[in-house]
């Protein structure tokens, strides 16, 4: 009863438009009842790519391979993130566009074609929290986690101001990665740059946190340096 359980949350988490083209075998396990339940609620449409744009909005234009994941089950298909809307993207046999639901919690997906594990996760952006796709960096069973954000800016297209100016189009441009901190299962949180305010996350580990960031030279804007970092604190807690 837990497989088959498993197996339909799995089957619910793509956000489609019309269940019968995709899961014309897997669908029909879907009760009226449940359908009635998540089926409106994971409607989702996929952000349209603004024309006359230069840049993309995606890491990748190609559907690569990817590994989604909900608990134990695990099923492959054609992917790619688009880092503006932050939402992946799924294409059927059919050339049908669809995006994964956000709400569904605990999904994983796994890029076959690099190994980056992306997991969906909460995330405090300012004084909100927000659900966000996250690129795990750390192990998966420690209790301080590192992840790190890929984001595309969209800037408005400009117009010449006085005449001898060249006007510029509108543009998708690739934003820096920026690293966050999850502890136990809380919201993740950007790292600070600052060390010191970095090492005030972690009260009773400071004076031991700021000892090996300055025996190491450990730079809190670098992914190597960080996960160091991490790892280090996962061993002394």
């Amino acid at each position: 009863m837990k497989t088959k359980k498993n197996t339909l949350c799995l089957l619910l988490i793509i956000s489609i438009i019309n269940i019968s083209p995709i899961f014309s075998q897997s669908g029909k396990i879907i009760e009226s009842n449940l359908r009635g339940q998540f089926f409106n609620s994971i409607k989702t449409n996929i952000n349209n790519v603004k024309s006359n744009v230069t840049g993309s909005p995606y890491l990748n234009e190609e559907f690569t391979p990817a590994r989604i994941a909900l608990n134990k089950e695990e099923r492959i298909y054609n992917m790619r993130y688009n880092a503006y809307s932050d939402v992946f993207e799924f294409k059927n046999e059919k050339n049908e566009k669809y995006a994964i639901n956000k709400s569904i919690k605990d999904v994983t997906i796994t890029l076959i074609s690099t190994g980056k594990v992306f997991e969906l996760i909460d995330y405090k952006d300012g004084d909100f929290n927000k659900k966000g796709y996250f690129i795990h960096l750390s192990l998966k069973n420690d209790s301080v986690k590192l992840f790190k954000k890929n984001s595309v800016l969209y800037v408005p297209a400009k117009t010449s101001s006085n005449g001898y100016n060249k006007p510029k189009p509108a543009a998708f441009i690739k934003n820096s990665d920026k690293f966050y901190l999850r502890i136990n299962d809380n919201p993740a949180i950007l790292i600070p740059r600052n060390k010191k305010d970095f090492a005030k996350l972690f009260p009773a580990l400071s004076k031991d946190i700021l000892a090996y960031i300055k025996t190491n030279k450990i730079k809190t804007s670098k992914e190597a340096d960080l996960l160091k970092l991490i790892n280090y604190i996962n061993s002394i807690q």
